[in-house]
């Protein structure tokens, strides 16, 4: 009984083996195995069989290893979980067990050396933990690495250890670089440990330090609670103690004193390096710090911050300087002279009155003094005396509140945002004065096509001197401003909280953020500015804090607010400057709907072009009748609503009766829409009058609502049956489609605006046919156009009821039916004309030809070769144009091989999550999609990958997403292609990784079907369990492309034009134990817990509707569709799908 307890206890110990711990798990069992005497048979081969010959000692020794190796194989099977244990083939003998067990988990040592080695590298070591207990635990690390055949050094040790110390050891790793003698990992131990504890003791006796200074506080690296000061007079930065000091040399003779004020001098100690950690997390390096004790407080010296391109503002004291560069600017700009200036009584500009009630005028009011400049001031208590300076502040304190709030940038960039606010108001005019302010001061009218939203993301590139090749080219950063002295803009950096400027950028401005918290009440303090010191250069935003108590004309500041009424006009006294000859007064249009589209920006803005107009997606179509009748197009659109009203009028879509009482219409809206070609050129304006079916009610006003619509894999195998039969292709459009439906319920519509009845206003439209917006309309449409066209002769496809054949003899047609859009495609001229009038006959048909272009895909075709092509390079130009991606690098591969996506890349927090909302993550994502679904099986997989992470994106995730458009943007000219062939078939190729998603260990299948030398039907998709083998996971790809083959040969057979579908669908894997198990009835223990809805594939085999085949690796072109490949290998692929580049197959 004891000795079944010790067993169970020790076999207990042993952890259950999975995919990570391989090496701990079989240092446990070899453990165990050794404690209990049972690791004979691990250590020893299976001795030689026993006969009537052999000896009392041969006998004991098989017993032994008879006993170890079951015992050994009864526990090691104990700790390994069944999913793992079916994958591994049975074993009689405990060594050979364990070495296959071995073997199965040898492709992971390179992952788990990876990880150990990254982890080692990225270890920083925190304050709260003991210091000889961490450097243990990446000597520990070292060890493990040393087992997995990767040997680091105990130099590069001690190194790696050194660099993962904080900045407050900065002084003990300077103290080891300049010794000559190397220290070995105990001696580190040794040292560091008393690094600790002398840090720990200075903490100690900082903490009890007493600061009665009062003046701008910030944070020290090492001194938390010190206080520095601002100074413009001192010569140097100044500390009063060696307290934070990361580094010091000792002053030579000339630094050896300093004199202050009174002419005495001080003594200073040392001079040092001293980082000061600001509140808002920027840090401030002072260099050539002077170490005086016996001053009071710590200085900072404002003139050597200038030379790093910082830049500190002091509120009012600036303003006689600014007034006197004003001053020279009128003088030599306009040539004219300031006569009058008109102020508050705030000192700056008034002065003060001193004891004898004599007013000292101050240096302001001295210098108009000295230049014969009348001041004019306001009585005590009358800010309306000033009103015009009042409301002007009072207008830039509510557009820098609206800034603000309305972006998601801190408010201590409120300055910029000032600025830009003069910026705008000085290029816009005024209900007084019909010109702008930019264009009395300089007789030009300004551009506003440079003008953007400030706060809105932007992708800049800067100006790099020291950019090497490899580097990042763009970086994501916030538009704040307007170059003040260059044609150029400014912007804001949040990983480094810093401004720079650059010509080269691309806003995005179109794309509204989702999950904004609400907007933020932006409150500025009364008395108190808020000086910012900020950066000339590409430098740091330093201080937000208050400097001094002062009021400001220019700053913001809360004033009470003064009704219209009491804001006086100015004296109209000397008016040389400010009067000038005004134009009769104009109202200024919409800039929406007026302004004149172009196609680039000026030469005064040199940035990335933003074709916003261009954009199919993104057109400045009118949204309502009054913006309709502002529009420089609006007699075309005026002339489109005639038309759809005309086309009610003759459908007989309704009649005008009284609204019974009781009843409550729905409404109607006008939907204006400019209609493209593939070149992105209008071909046709459009007005669509739709009901707001949104009011209806289910059961009441529309019974059922579905109608089918073809699917772009019959779409596909139409295109792949017209390049090889070599058929005419032609495409219709229906003109008001869904007029033509009837419905059966009384519903009561409002008249449509602008097109009321004269006199007849209080009636409404009572409808007799479906129209736009209703629910029913698409159903009601199909049921008309599936009744009428039937009657023809045609015949519905069971399969995909929106295809529809008619022979006539041994000549066919095809019908293509897409909501509105027709494709004919049709072996005879004379049959394909005499559908086209039938269809004109009985709709209003408009004709268009020969197909060219249809549902954002451009058809090109060459007869004499028999090649057609689908491709998508309008669609993808606008895709890369919305996002700014139409000048980026052009990517050979959409994913790099070995790329692994997880849940652990998202963000983490919310402030991470706030971070990745300023971008469109999930709208690039659902346009990359349409591509993948229409032509470009190239992206599939890395596609769906990124739409597993729609709801918590990273910017890894944005990162990749922005590859596979460079990737679309070298690959924009690829299209789909089909060609006529000696023999047609379908082809599926089905494939699978396994447990490539690290978050469920689920695998991914992916299949694609060819036809006539293209692609017509593919998916990459998760699979749904996971599986404990990649014979398995070839499976469950295989009973995935089953499925849909087994659907794409029933639409095929319907069509009743190809050879040999009779046969069993071939689909091809790559993996032979699949090909066998599809094909073999025989049951297994590593097979047996297969879901039986997968054993289907095996009954579509036997019934001869499949036939899984076996290729070689190289042959594989699903490969794409489930992992990245190497750049070769993958193009190879495409290539034999089909994508390839206009200019290789036509001429």
């Amino acid at each position: 009984m004891n000795s079944t307890s010790s067993i169970s206890a020790n076999v207990n110990n042993i952890p259950v083996l999975n995919d990570t711990n391989f090496k701990k798990w079989k240092e446990h069992i070899i453990i165990v195995l050794g404690c209990m005497d049972l690791d004979f048979a691990l250590r020893e081969d299976r001795p030689s069989d026993l006969t009537s010959a052999s000896t009392v000692e041969q006998r004991s020794t098989m017993e032994k290893w008879e006993r170890s190796n079951r015992m050994s194989l009864m526990i090691m099977k104990h700790s390994i979980p069944e999913a793992i244990r079916g994958a591994i083939l049975e074993e009689t003998q405990a060594k050979a067990f364990l070495d296959q067990i071995a073997n199965r988990f040898a492709a992971n040592e390179k992952v788990e050396t990876n990880t150990i080695l990254s982890k080692l590298v990225s270890m920083r070591y925190k304050e709260k933990e003991n210091i000889r207990e961490y450097i243990m635990k990446m000597s520990n690390l070292v060890t493990r690495l040393k087992a997995l055949k990767l040997e680091l050094s105990e130099d590069i040790l001690v190194h790696l250890v050194l660099i993962s110390l904080p900045t407050q050891f900065s002084p003990f790793k300077i103290s080891y670089n300049t010794q000559k003698e190397k220290w070995t990992l105990n001696e580190l131990i040794t040292q560091c440990v008393q690094e600790e504890e002398r840090l720990k003791q200075e903490k100690i006796e900082s903490a009890h330090l007493a600061s009665t200074s009062q003046g701008f506080e910030i944070n020290l690296a090492v001194v938390p609670t010190d206080t520095w000061w601002i100074d413009t007079g001192a010569i140097t930065h100044i500390s009063v103690t060696m307290q934070g000091c990361l580094r010091s040399r000792m002053p030579t003779d000339g630094e050896r004193y300093i004199y202050v004020g009174n002419g005495n001098k001080a003594t200073v100690k040392a001079i040092g390096l001293f980082i000061l950690q600001l509140d808002s997390g920027c840090t401030l390096d002072l260099e050539e710090t002077f170490v005086v004790p016996s001053f009071r407080q710590n200085l900072i010296f404002v003139s050597c911050l200038d030379k790093f391109g910082y830049c500190c503002s002091f509120g009012n004291g600036m303003s006689l300087d600014m007034f006197k560069n004003f001053k020279a600017e009128v003088e030599n700009q306009l040539s004219k002279k300031i006569k009058v200036v008109r102020s508050d009584r705030e000192g700056e500009y008034y002065g003060r009155y001193d004891g004898s009630g004599e007013q000292r005028p101050w240096p302001f009011a001295k210098y108009l003094m000295e230049c014969g400049i009348v001041p004019q001031y306001t009585m005590p208590g009358t800010p309306s005396q000033n009103g015009v300076a009042e409301r002007r502040n009072r207008t830039f304190k509510d557009m820098v509140r609206s800034m603000i709030s309305h972006s998601t940038l801190p408010e201590s960039l409120w300055g910029e945002a000032i600025k830009t606010a003069v910026y705008i108001l000085n290029r816009v005019p005024s209900k007084a004065v019909a010109k702008t302010p930019y264009e009395l001061w300089t007789s030009k009218k300004p551009s506003i096509r440079h003008l953007h939203v400030w706060g809105c993301p932007a992708e800049a590139r800067p100006y790099k001197p020291n950019e090497k090749k490899l580097d990042s080219r763009t970086m994501s950063c916030y538009f704040v401003g307007y170059s003040e002295r260059s044609r150029g803009f400014k912007f804001y950096d949040p990983s480094t909280r810093s401004l720079f400027e650059t010509g080269n950028a691309k806003f995005i401005e179109d794309v509204e953020l989702s999950g904004r918290e609400s907007l933020r009440n932006v409150v500025f303090k009364e008395k108190y500015v808020n000086i910012p010191i900020i950066t000339t250069g590409h430098g740091h935003i330093i201080f937000d804090d208050t400097i001094q108590n002062v009021q400001s004309i220019t700053g913001i500041q809360d004033t009470p607010e003064i009704p219209p009424a009491q804001v006086m006009e100015p004296i109209q006294v000397h008016q040389e400057v400010t009067q000038q000859p005004q134009e009769p007064q104009v109202q200024v249009p919409l800039r929406r709907s007026t302004r004149e589209r172009r196609s680039t920006i000026s030469d005064d803005y040199v940035v990335y072009l933003q074709e916003h107009e261009f954009d199919m997606g993104l057109e400045d179509d009118p949204i309502s009748v009054s913006q309709v009748k502002q529009s420089s197009d609006s007699e075309k659109w005026i002339e489109a609503m005639k038309d759809e009203m005309k086309s009610m009028k003759d459908n007989g879509v309704w009649d005008l009766v009284e609204l019974p009482k009781g009843v409550k219409p729905i409404g109607c809206k006008w939907i204006f829409k400019t209609k493209r070609d593939s070149k992105g050129n209008i071909v046709r304006y459009k007005a669509r009058l739709v009901a707001k079916g949104f009011t209806q009610k289910e059961d009441i006003d529309y019974k059922e609502t579905f109608s089918p619509v073809s699917s772009k894999d019959s779409f596909r195998i139409i295109m792949a049956l017209v390049a090889h039969y070599d058929l005419e292709l032609h495409q219709m459009d229906v003109k008001i489609a869904f007029l033509n439906g009837n419905i059966d319920e009384t519903i009561y519509m409002v008249q449509p605006e602008n097109f009321e009845s004269n006199g007849s206003k209080q009636l409404v439209c009572r409808l007799k046919r479906s129209i736009y917006g209703l629910k029913q309309a698409s159903r009601e449409w199909y049921r008309k156009f599936d009744q009428v066209i039937t009657s023809f002769g045609f015949k519905k496809n069971t399969v995909d009821q929106c295809i529809y054949l008619k022979f006539s003899g041994s000549k066919f047609i095809i019908l293509v039916l897409y909501v509105d859009d027709i494709l004919l495609a049709s072996s005879d001229v004379g049959l394909l004309h005499e559908t086209k009038r039938f269809l004109s006959s009985e709709f209003d048909m408009k004709d268009l030809g020969n197909a060219s272009f249809v549902l954002g895909i451009q058809i090109h075709r060459d007869r004499s070769r028999g090649i057609l092509g689908l491709s998508q390079k309008a669609y993808i130009d606008k895709v890369l144009s919305r996002f700014g991606m139409s000048n980026c690098a052009p990517g050979d591969t959409p994913v790099a091989e070995g790329d692994k996506f997880s849940l652990h890349q998202c963000p983490k927090n919310e402030l991470e999550k706030k971070d990745m909302e300023r971008f469109p993550y999930a709208s690039a994502i659902g346009s990359l999609m349409y591509a993948q679904v229409c032509t470009r099986p190239d992206i599939a997989y890395i596609v769906g990958m990124l739409d597993r992470y729609l709801s918590n994106p990273s910017m890894d995730h944005w990162k990749k997403a922005k590859r596979v458009m460079r990737y679309l943007q070298r690959t924009k000219d690829y299209m789909l292609t089909y060609r006529r062939s000696s023999h047609l078939e379908i082809v599926g190729y089905s494939d699978s990784d396994f447990a490539g998603c690290l978050d469920s260990r689920r695998s991914t299948s992916g299949y694609i079907f060819m036809l006539a030398g293209g692609a017509v039907s593919w998916k990459s998709v998760k699979q749904t369990l996971i599986a404990s083998s990649t014979m398995e996971a070839e499976f469950i790809a295989c009973y995935e492309a089953s499925n849909h083959g087994i659907w794409l040969r029933n639409f095929v057979t319907q069509l009743q034009i190809v050879d040999g579908i009779e046969k069993p669908l071939r689909i091809n894997c790559d993996n032979k134990a699949t090909e066998l198990y599809s094909k073999n009835n025989r049951s297994s223990s590593k097979s047996k817990h297969i879901d039986i809805k997968f054993l289907v594939v095996k009954e579509k085999v036997q019934s001869l509707q499949v036939s899984i085949e076996h290729i070689s690796t190289n042959f594989m072109i699903a490969d794409p569709l489930t992992k990245g490949l190497p750049p070769k290998v993958y193009h190879e692929h495409v290539a034999h799908m089909g994508v390839v580049h206009i200019d290789d197959v036509l001429e």
